[in-house]
Order: C-alpha cells, then sequence, then structure tokens
C-alpha cells in the first residue's frame, strides 16, 4: 500500500487557519451557541493536528476539516441531550423550612424501615392510636410484649437518629417517637 502524500506542517496549520472562519460559522448552525461553537472549533483543531501526518495531501483540507467540526458539534448537541440544564429555583424561607422538613422526615421514615416487622408494625400502630392491648390482640401477642416491642421500636430510633434529625422532624423533646414518625410520614405526604 502507497503512504499518501503529506503536506508539510507550516502548510497544514495555515491551511487549518484559512478554514477557522467557515469552521465556526459551522459549528455556531449546529450549535446554537457561540462560545459552544468556539469550544468545538478547537476540538475540532485539535484532532485534526493529532491526525496530521495521516492526512492526504491530495485530498482538500476544507471538506475533510470541516467534517471534523461536523462530528464534534454533533457530539457536543448530544452531549448537552443527555446533561439536562436545571431551572434555576428561588426558594423563600417557607419553601426552604418545606425541603429540610422533608428531608428530615425521609431520614425518619428510613430509619423506621430499618426496624424488626414487629416492631415496626406495632409502632405504626401505638402512632396510629391504638392501646397496648389493641395493639397486642392486632398482633396475636401478650400485652407485655407489644409493650416491649414498641419500646424497643422507639429505643432504636433514639439511637439511630442524630440530634439533628430529631429536632424539628421529631418535634418537641416531650413528643414520643411514635407521634413524631407519624408527623414526618405527614410532612412527606403533605408535600
Amino acid at each position: 500500500m502507497q503512504r499518501p502524500n503529506v503536506i508539510g506542517a507550516a502548510r497544514f496549520r495555515d491551511e487549518l487557519l484559512e478554514n477557522w472562519g467557515s469552521a465556526a460559522g459551522l459549528a455556531y448552525r449546529i450549535v446554537l451557541d457561540r462560545d459552544a461553537a468556539d469550544d468545538v472549533v478547537q476540538e475540532a483543531v485539535c484532532r485534526a493536528l493529532r491526525y496530521e501526518r495521516r492526512f492526504d495531501a491530495g485530498r482538500a483540507m476544507r471538506p475533510w476539516f470541516l467534517a471534523i467540526v461536523r462530528n464534534v458539534a454533533r457530539d457536543e448537541v448530544r452531549r448537552r441531550a443527555r446533561t439536562c440544564a436545571l431551572p434555576e429555583l428561588t426558594i423563600d424561607d417557607a419553601g426552604l423550612d418545606r425541603i429540610v422538613e422533608r428531608e428530615e422526615a425521609a431520614a425518619v421514615l428510613h430509619e423506621i424501615a430499618q426496624l424488626r416487622p414487629a416492631h415496626r408494625r406495632a409502632l405504626e400502630l401505638k402512632s396510629g392510636g391504638y392501646q397496648y392491648r389493641e395493639i397486642a390482640r392486632e398482633l396475636g401477642i401478650p400485652i407485655g410484649t407489644a409493650q416491649t416491642f414498641v419500646h424497643r421500636a422507639r429505643r432504636a430510633l433514639r439511637e439511630r437518629l442524630s440530634p439533628d434529625q430529631r429536632g424539628p422532624a421529631l418535634g418537641a423533646e416531650s413528643r414520643s417517637i411514635s407521634a413524631a414518625a407519624h408527623s414526618a410520614h405527614s410532612a412527606i405526604v403533605r408535600s
């Protein structure tokens, strides 16, 4: 196989510079953003320089270089489509408080989900207003066991939740973990 005719490095770079304006125009028509178009042309020049030794002097530089520009610009459009731009949100203090409350409530609910199923169910019933006798009947266990399950669930939550998580999500210190779990669930549902 015959090696392609390689043009001189200076001439190659000169021809790239001569086509810079056309390349920028093409890139802009594809990406529709001046800054992105400049980035596309710079990347295309880097790619062209990387393959300079393989360029066949018998070919025209302009179509070869513009094909590189077109491919880089299309890659840029695809990359932008994959990354969605988040709209700029303005959040007032009340909105921020609701977000924080939801995050804290989610942490409480996550920890509740980690409890043993019997303990979790007993705690759910207790936070729903059931008396220990009703919890025992519902779960088919003795009253003392129902009390133990609720106590262990509360203790596990106190141990697992940091003081920050026990703060606003759990309410005032005098409130039980059961009531806090109920309010955490309400905060999630309300939002």
